[in-house]
């Protein structure tokens, strides 16, 4: 009696070990969500990179349309398609 009731009492602990091991493993909070959100914060942290690299090229842009009167122009120009009065404008495309 006494061996069954200390086999038992082992069988259910290890059952138990082996029950929580796979719930923190496989469940709700488990591996495959802390991958996930592993994944998902590494993306987070590039489109950071990829907005702060952006935001410095329109502060750059921003500081040379303020500082230089012929960036204005160029921009004025190119993007815009704008003329003097007395310039024509020949779009090649």
């Amino acid at each position: 009696m006494m061996i069954t009731k200390r086999f038992l009492l082992r069988f259910f602990f290890g059952c138990e070990v082996i029950f929580f091991i796979l719930l923190h493993c496989f469940g709700s909070q488990g591996l495959p969500v802390f991958m996930r959100l592993k994944k998902e914060n590494r993306q987070l942290a590039f489109e950071i990179t990829v907005l702060e690299s952006a935001i410095k090229e329109l502060e750059k842009t921003a500081i040379a349309f303020k500082t230089n009167p012929f960036y204005k122009e160029k921009i004025a120009r190119e993007v815009l398609h704008m003329a003097k009065k007395y310039e024509q404008v020949y779009l090649i495309g």
